[in-house]
Parts: structure tokens; sequence; C-alpha cells
């Protein structure tokens, strides 16, 4: 018997009809209030053998449920036209049209108490969500199919910039760009990226092109808000807490830099500053080979030189960035400006080779190269900038029919690189891709290893602390969901 009917969409524009319980009406005088038809159903469900109920959220209307969201967040914040879940499904990405998985529907919540209640709603229906910031990193991306979609832009006030603590207060949802035009209007600076959000920078803690002089956006943390899965807003500091706080027991703030948005969202944040550097300028160095690149980039490390950007860009990426065809070293100082002259001539010398300045914004590389390349696939390998030529060696096959794009940054030792065209082999590069970078950095502790994938691995070498830190913050598992192998896809 089908106790299902269609109804038409009302209360959320462009989705499809979804099934629905029909209303029933208890018998006059009383009687039992539960409904028949459900119990019905919940019985038959549970006499076959290895059944299991419906998520908690499955049990009411699509409809039903978003308008329920609305309320928590405001109709406004609330998009489920299919128009704007293909937009957002498909916002920078690199590697083709956008996936036809597409969200429930996408949330932007503007205050944190609104995010506060979604995630309390979510965490007790058992609604699975994707969190986003900018979207600007396809390779630490949740697959959206069956999840609502968390977008954190909406948090962007700046609350403070005090300039004489050197200290600023902002939520997560502001944008790094806006972030540093903030700064320099009052002549302070923050070893921002130049893309994405503050809060996304935190969540993936990359190693960014400033690393190397200033440490991690991480670093320079000093108190973290953030909202865990069951709806509590606590503020953690890295620099101890008050009594009472739950982050006395656990370092929530480290914890939460570096999560991916699995442990919880960070809602807003204080920063520590600096001054703002007097001078800058950036050398471009080309050379015949990204190996001989990175050699050079390898004698740069070596020096007392502090340069706070060290990059080498093979010829493809080169040409993305509009500095030519050849390989290129990038290497930038900032500081007092006697230091970057004292700096660019001693890198001059050491290279025996003056350098031209070059004008590029690095945020800009990854858009270039689907421009003039069409759509590609962006993977990661750790790689120190002396076996770069030794990992290009290894991965590089001319019969595979795929076109590699490498950009290394030199500082954190990260080789990125850009895979194009659509070919069945790309998971066997992938693997081989993995097999080198475990071989260069010594980690290949058996010949087994070399045939694993990257998830495959980690599975095997997982210490299960992630999962035991979100089983103990996130029981319901609905953030940034874990996949069967135990680990985030990125």
């Amino acid at each position: 018997m089908n106790y299902y009917r269609q109804i038409p969409s009302k209360s959320a524009p462009g989705l499809t009809a979804q099934p629905q319980w029909p209303k029933y009406q208890p018998k006059p005088g009383g009687g039992s209030s539960a409904n028949p038809v459900r119990s019905e159903r919940k019985q038959r469900q549970q006499s076959l053998p290895g059944a299991r109920p419906l998520p908690a959220f499955r049990q009411f209307s699509m409809n039903k449920l978003l308008a329920h969201i609305a309320t928590l967040i405001g109709q406004e914040n609330l998009l489920a036209d299919a128009a704007s879940l293909a937009a957002y499904a498909g916002a920078a990405s690199f590697d083709g049209p956008a996936s036809p998985d597409l969200p429930l529907a996408v949330a932007r919540p503007r205050h944190p108490a609104q995010l506060a209640r979604m995630l309390a709603f979510c965490t007790a229906e058992k609604i699975p969500l994707a969190i986003r910031g900018a979207g600007t990193r396809p390779v630490a991306r949740t697959p959206l199919a069956g999840k609502l979609l968390l977008v954190t832009t909406g948090l962007d006030r700046i609350y403070e910039i005090n300039p004489q603590n050197r200290s600023i207060r902002l939520q997560a949802g502001v944008s790094c760009r806006a972030l540093q035009a903030a700064l320099a209007a009052k002549s302070l600076f923050c070893p921002a990226e130049s893309f994405g959000t503050v809060g996304g920078s935190l969540a993936v803690n990359p190693a960014a092109c400033q690393t190397l002089k200033y440490g991690s956006l991480s670093s320079f943390v000093s108190n973290l808000r953030i909202a865990l899965a069951d709806g509590q807003t606590l503020n953690a500091s890295l620099y101890g807490d008050g009594p009472g706080n739950f982050a006395c027991q656990l370092p929530l703030a480290g914890l939460m830099c570096g999560s991916r948005g699995q442990l919880g969202v960070i809602a807003a944040c204080s920063l520590r500053l600096l001054p703002a550097p007097e001078a800058g300028i950036r050398l471009a160095f080309k050379f015949a080979s990204p190996g001989e690149a990175a050699q050079a980039a390898n004698i740069l490390l070596a020096s007392p030189l502090e340069p706070s950007f060290l990059e080498i860009y093979d010829g493809l990426c080169a040409a993305a960035l509009g500095l030519g065809s050849q390989p290129l070293l990038i290497a930038g100082f900032e500081g007092r400006g006697n230091v970057v002259r004292a700096a660019r001539e001693a890198c001059a010398s050491l290279l025996d080779a003056p350098g031209e300045p070059a004008d590029f914004a690095p945020e800009s590389l990854l858009p270039g190269l689907r421009k003039a390349r069409g759509p590609f696939r962006l993977v990661q390998a750790a790689c120190p900038p002396e076996r770069l030529g030794s990992l290009l060696a290894q991965i590089r096959d001319p019969a595979s029919g795929l076109e590699l794009a490498v950009h290394c940054d030199a500082a954190v030792a990260l080789a990125r690189i850009a895979i194009f065209g659509a070919h069945p082999d790309i998971a066997s590069f992938e693997k081989r891709l993995f097999a080198a970078e475990l071989m260069l950095n010594e980690a290949l502790e058996t010949e087994a290893d070399a045939s694993l994938s990257r998830q495959e691995w980690q599975s095997r070498h997982d210490s299960g602390l992630l999962a035991s830190l979100k089983t103990l913050l996130d029981p319901a598992g609905i953030l940034n969901p874990l996949p069967d192998s135990g680990r985030n896809e990125a």
C-alpha cells in the first residue's frame, strides 16, 4: 500500500514536489494521538531483515523543513530555487561544470545567534550540513548531495579595529581582501590570504604564501567564537580560558584551526595585528626548468634572508599569470625600505641574476589556468623544493594524454598540480603521484603502500583521533560528515 501523496511546492519555489504523509484526524471522542499510518509504516520497516530507520529529517516534508529553517535564520537568508542551488554548487569550481549533485538548500545566516539556532535544529533532526566559506578551495570541499549547504559569507561584520592594542574583532565570513583593505587604512597588517574568508582560512589552516616570514593565520588568533553542533556558542582563547568554560578541559581554539568544519563552525574571531610594512617587492627569476627554479629556492631558504613570498611556477602557470612562458621563481621581501633594498641586492648576488619586478596577484592563478586551458583537477603533494625535479620526473608520462601545470610553495614544501584532460587514467595518475610523494618523503613503509590511494593510506594509518573528537563534539555527525574511510575527501 502506498501512503504517499504528491503535493505542489509552495513555501520553497523551485523545489520539486516531495512526498508527504496525509494529515491524520483523530477520531471524535478522543483516542490515541498517534498517527496509525506512520505507526504501521514503522512496524513494517522494523520487521524487514536488515532494515534501518530513515534519518529523522526525512519524516517531514522538505517544504516544512525549509519553512522551519527560514523562521530560524530569516526567509531572505534561505535559498532553495534551482538557479541558486546550481550557482552555489558550481561556485569557484575549476574542475569542469557544476556537479549534478545539488544541495537541499543554501542557508546564509547573518548573525551568530541565527547560526547557533540552525545548528541546534539540524542536530535534533539529523540534517547533514556541508559548510563553506567563499568556496575557493576545490581540494577542501565536502560533497553536497543530500546536504544543506551552510555558507558563512553572511557573517561579514567587522566589530572593532584597535590600533593601540593592534587587534581586530570580526565575524568569520569577512573576506580576506576586505580585511586587508580595512587594516591598510589604519597602517596595520595581518598575514591573511588575498582570497577566501577569514573563517575559511582558519578552518582549513593552509600554508599561505607569507607563511615563511610571518607564520600561518592561526598563529595570530587570540580568541575564537565557536558554534558547536548542538547550538552551544563558546569563546575559546589560545591563551587560557576562565573557569567554567568548556575549552578549559579541551584546547578548542587550537582544534578548530585546521579541522575543516568537522568539529564546529567558527562564527567570529579576534586576531593580533602587525604594523604595515613600509616597503615590499617581488622579483621574478627565469629558469630553464622547474627543477632549476627549485634549486634556486633552496639557496634562498639556506641564506639569512627572510623572504615573505617564495613560490615556483612552471611555464603554464607563468603564462596564466601573464609573466611569460618560462618557469619562474618568485621571491618577495617586505619590511623597512633599506632592508628591502639590501635583500634585493643579496638575492641577485646569490642567484647571479638581477631579477625583474613582478606585479601579479597569486589568487589569479587558478582562474587564469581555467581560462587558458579549460577545466582541470587540482591535487596536492608534500614536496621539499630540492625534490621537485625528482617528483616531476616520476609522474610525467607523455603517453597518458594528461597535461600538468605545477606550482610549488617552496616556503612550506607543498606542490599543487593541475591536471588537464578528461581521461580515465586520472585515478591511476593520482595513485602514482601519491606513491612518489611517499617515496620522496621516505614514508613508504611497505611495497603494498605504493598501490594505495591517499584516502586508503590515510584510513590504514589513521589513529582514530579525529573520529573520536568528532564523536565528542558532533555526536550526530552532521558537520561535513566523514565518509566511511573516516576521513574527509580533502
